[in-house]
């Protein structure tokens, strides 16, 4: 988590706009991002509380939005936070797929 804090509040020195490949990757990093970070909640502190990892990493990724709005040359984006659903939401499923008990 401290990571992802990191590079979220760390500000863009150069002040200009990346290159469309690197604002790209950058976009979509936040889904393997959260992913793991969902997983992570899960295996490590929830487990069988799937629904309050959803929520916390959900929230994580709102507080990180909000910090940004604070740091130069950074803004809050409904985007990222639309991506780190979509990685939350994969976890969901690999969780569900592969690591939940099958019921007979």
């Amino acid at each position: 988590m401290m990571a992802l804090m990191f590079f979220s509040i760390k500000p863009d020195e150069t002040g200009s706009q990346p290159l469309l490949w690197k604002q790209i990757l950058h976009n979509f990093a936040h889904i393997p991002a959260y992913l793991v970070l969902t997983f992570l909640l899960w295996k490590s502190f929830l487990k069988n509380k799937l629904l309050i990892c959803v929520i916390a990493a959900f929230l994580y990724g709102l507080l990180n939005e909000c910090f940004q709005m604070f740091v130069p040359y950074r803004t809050a984006s409904l985007m990222d936070l639309i991506l780190n659903g979509i990685g939350i939401m994969l976890a969901v499923i690999i969780i569900e797929r592969f690591f939940s008990k099958k019921e007979s």
